[in-house]
């Protein structure tokens, strides 16, 4: 049924189509749908520029945070070509890092080196701590390029989605993301610094 419905490129009306069917049904078809309810919902919720707004509040907890989320994304692997084709090439977004000739990098990555620089601590013992330095990122530029994502995702699901295999398993990716920013999102940062589901546990 949710092929049916993608097909018919339902744009929006997952949740008045389930609205429409008779009461004792709708706990089995919100059972088989509850991905796509749940993207609907979302969408349904936040515009484009609350999500960027949102994005902007979470991304300056810093790379710990940025690191967890960016995972996420990589699960879509070589798939984002799919919806959002000119992905590594889109002159739009501008990433942090300067290639050999100082020229900005463009294009979507969610490459760590690519936002973050490496720096390190001399421990007293000897040796040295690694960890990523924030300094230079710019967080506006990251939300922007996370955004510009999730809005070709967007495009593409409601005009070409499928609900089987390869569609199923970004749409998983993506509600998972989405879920992410809802529970830190709105979190000011001593619930963060105190919630027992810390990024840095994750």
């Amino acid at each position: 049924m949710a092929e049916i419905i993608a097909q018919n490129n339902v744009e929006g009306d997952v949740i008045n189509f389930v609205d429409r069917i008779p009461r004792d049904l709708h706990p089995y078809i919100q059972s088989f749908l509850k991905l796509e309810l749940d993207y609907a919902d979302y969408e349904e919720k936040y515009t484009w520029e609350e999500v960027e707004d949102l994005l902007n509040d979470v991304l300056p907890r810093g790379p710990d945070f940025c690191c967890y989320l960016f995972k996420k994304f990589e699960k879509l692997n070589d798939n984002i070509e799919m919806f959002y084709p000119n992905a590594m090439t889109d002159t739009e977004l501008i990433l942090l890092h300067k290639t050999w000739h100082d020229d900005r990098k463009v294009g979507v990555s969610f490459d760590t080196n690519d936002w973050f620089t490496p720096d390190y601590v001399k421990m007293p013992g000897g040796g040295k701590r690694w960890y990523l330095d924030d300094d230079g990122t710019n967080y506006e530029d990251l939300a922007k390029m996370i955004t510009s994502v999730l809005r070709k995702f967007d495009t593409w699901y409601w005009s070409s989605y499928s609900a089987t295999g390869v569609d199923h398993d970004m749409l998983t990716y993506i509600v998972n993301i989405y879920d992410t920013l809802e529970k830190y999102g709105h979190m000011d940062d001593d619930e963060f610094d105190d919630d027992d589901n810390s990024i840095e546990q994750l």
